[in-house]
């Protein structure tokens, strides 16, 4: 059986970018402990990854790391 699961980094206020298209209040929660590990678990399981078109823009733009690897995106 096929599971979708929702996997985003949003604030509380339900924004995932700043208003300026930024996401530098995200960085503040790259070092927490335990946290690559919990993802790297989740994303083991991850088959395909569904994602907006201004998300994507954004890492193209930013030539941010492509961290999907080969999994269609």
């Amino acid at each position: 059986m096929n599971l979708t699961q929702y996997f985003v980094a949003m604030s509380i206020d339900g924004y995932i970018a700043e208003p300026a298209e930024q996401l530098d209040w995200l960085s503040q929660f790259s070092n927490l402990e335990g946290k690559r590990r919990r993802y790297e678990r989740f994303f083991d399981q991850v088959g395909a990854i569904a994602m907006g078109a201004r998300s994507y823009e954004f890492i193209y733009r930013h030539n941010a790391p492509w961290f999907y690897g080969d999994r269609p995106t």
